[in-house]
This record gives structure tokens, sequence and C-alpha cells, in this order.
């Protein structure tokens, strides 16, 4: 018998929220899906583009967290806005594998930033 397990948050502030809010959103309502989120503010390629990073906020996009209960096998995607002290961008970044962090120390996240994606790496 397989079993799915879909964590759905309710009480999303909002992605017109400030980002102050969404980041405390995020941070209450971290297993699986913003565990991640303190490891963007030491992501030197993030931190190179947007200068020193002030919030790490969910946002509008992919959003989810899906795990076999049986197994701990999980997968998912996030979305956030990263706002730094020179500007503003956008990650995703995606997890599949065991336990139930998504984190991008050891991920590809996708930046947008300026209107240019590209795709690096946060390793802690």
């Amino acid at each position: 018998m397989l079993s799915v397990f879909c964590l759905t948050y309710t009480g999303f502030p909002g992605a017109n929220a400030t980002p102050q809010v969404r980041e405390q959103w995020g941070l209450e309502h971290p297993s699986g899906m913003y565990g991640g989120v303190s490891t963007f503010k030491g992501c030197k390629p993030i931190v190179d583009r947007v200068g020193n990073i002030q919030f790490v906020a969910p946002t509008e996009g992919p959003n989810f967290y899906a795990s076999d209960y049986g197994s701990n096998h999980g997968e998912g995607e996030v979305t956030l806005e990263v706002v730094g002290s020179r500007g503003t961008g956008i990650a995703n970044y995606k997890h599949s594998g065991w336990g139930v962090s998504l984190s991008p120390g050891s991920s590809n996240v996708s930046f947008t930033y300026q209107g240019k994606t590209e795709n690096i790496s946060c390793h802690s």
C-alpha cells in the first residue's frame, strides 16, 4: 500500500504582504517547506548579486512538499523572494530525496535577478 502525504499550510499572508511578514510566516512553518531559508543568507552567488540579505520570504510560484510517509522519501519545490541591500531576486529550488527538509545547500537554485535567470549552487 502506497501512502502519500502532502503538506498544505493555511494562513499564508499573501504575496502582497511585506517580505518581513512572509519571512516570519515561512520560519514558523519549517518542516519540509522552508527549513532551508537561512541557507540563502550565506549563499555567496546570491549575496554577490543582491548585497547583504535582509529577508528571504515565500512568494508566488511553486511551493510544495510531498512525501511517501512509509519510506520518508519526499520531493518538493520552493519559491522565495530574496531581498538584499542592493536589490531583490527570486530563488526557486527543487528537492527530491530522503528526509523532510528542503535545503538549497547542495541543490541547484534557479535565481532570477534584474530580468536574468541563471542556475547557481548554494553550498553551505
